[in-house]
């Protein structure tokens, strides 16, 4: 698994709140740079490093809520991400936007063997199942890049109307499944809406 992504299970645990909602992206890297450069054992090792991610996030989020509601009662749910009711410290939603499409045409030579929307989707099979069992809810950014494959600078970043797209779906996933409708929610929305809310590179494989 990417640094990123672990690094983000320590955040959880620092954080001096627990965020409504958390946006997780991750994929690109692992595809890149394989175990010992082999593809084929890279499909198998993403699973299993998803699977760890899992039960890190688990863990630190456990921590977390123990932390602010003073130590909580009882065992979490296996589920821990759904409304838990030993805790009366709301869980976050989340949020993993799945590996995007490989535009070959854009590639550099040395990355076209290693990155293909083939390898995408086999990565992405790897981690669905695993992430919405454990809670997380899935963005598809795969299929809304494999429709717009000319769109991409170089085979891996959407901009433009990729992008765009990409950042209204995830706003609105937040937005709709938040019990609460908040002022800062309220200001989400209307941002989403004026198409100002810019989408941040999970990622940058260079």
């Amino acid at each position: 698994m990417c640094a990123c992504a672990q690094t983000a299970t320590g955040t959880i645990r620092r954080a001096t709140r627990i965020p409504e909602a958390i946006v997780f992206s991750f994929g690109l890297w692992d595809m890149l740079y394989p175990p010992g450069n082999d593809v084929e054992q890279g499909v198998a090792a993403f699973n299993h490093s998803v699977r760890r991610f899992v039960d890190s996030l688990v863990r630190s989020l456990t921590w977390a809520a123990r932390r602010f509601d003073g130590g909580g009662n009882g065992a979490p749910s296996a589920r821990l991400f759904k409304a838990s009711p030993w805790s009366i410290v709301p869980a976050p939603q989340l949020i993993w936007i799945n590996i995007n499409s490989i535009s070959a045409e854009a590639l550099p030579s040395w990355k076209q063997p290693r990155m293909t929307a083939q390898l995408s989707r086999a990565y992405n099979a790897q981690a669905t199942d695993v992430l919405r069992d454990a809670g997380l809810v899935v963005v598809d950014a795969y299929s809304l890049s494999h429709a717009h494959p000319k769109d991409s600078v170089d085979g891996v970043h959407y901009p433009g109307c990729v992008s765009h797209e990409l950042t209204q779906q995830v706003s609105q996933t937040i937005c709709a499944a938040s019990p609460l409708n908040t002022p800062q929610l309220r200001r989400l929305g209307a941002i989403a809406r004026r198409g100002k809310l810019h989408r941040f590179d999970s990622q940058r494989v260079s």
